[in-house]
């Protein structure tokens, strides 16, 4: 069998207590703090306080330079900067409250998620290198998907 490599206790920069390594059954309804996507498998938790962090959302770095900014470096929040409890993701336009990537100099953030996605990949339905882009790639503004065909825009 393989061994476990992750350490079955961590004391991590966004939370005060100690969090234990869990196996999260398929019925647990808690988020992840960080990422606020579905628990599932191996998650570090705090059951009193029912904080939980995927194995991957508790390496996230402190700092990172992003394409989307690349100006200033950007820093691990665990919660918004702002008072009233959640951010505008500057690439792609919804809200988030969960860990963000923030610039203080600028007001710029970006979900954690949305931070780690590639910079490009390829499609079987494309024969080119698609390319990840933070702002509209065309004039008008506005585009059709080639693979879902909904309409993309800047309107958040």
């Amino acid at each position: 069998m393989g061994k476990l490599s992750h350490d079955l206790h961590i004391q991590h920069f966004s939370h005060p207590h100690l969090l234990e390594l869990t196996n999260i059954q398929a019925l647990n309804l808690n988020p992840c703090s960080a990422c606020k996507l579905q628990s599932s498998g191996w998650m570090y938790t705090c059951r009193p306080c029912n904080f939980t962090l995927h194995t991957s959302c508790s390496q996230l770095p402190h700092l990172i330079i992003h394409p989307a900014h690349p100006g200033h470096s950007l820093s691990l929040l665990p919660a918004p900067a702002y008072p009233v409890g959640y951010f505008n993701c500057d690439a792609c336009g919804r809200r988030g409250n969960g860990f963000n990537y923030h610039c203080n100099q600028c007001d710029f953030d970006i979900h954690s998620v949305c931070a780690s996605k590639p910079l490009s990949i390829h499609r079987h339905s494309h024969p080119c290198q698609l390319q990840l882009f933070f702002y509209p790639p065309y004039q008008t503004k506005g585009f059709s998907c080639d693979v879902c065909h909904q309409i993309g825009s800047t309107a958040i």
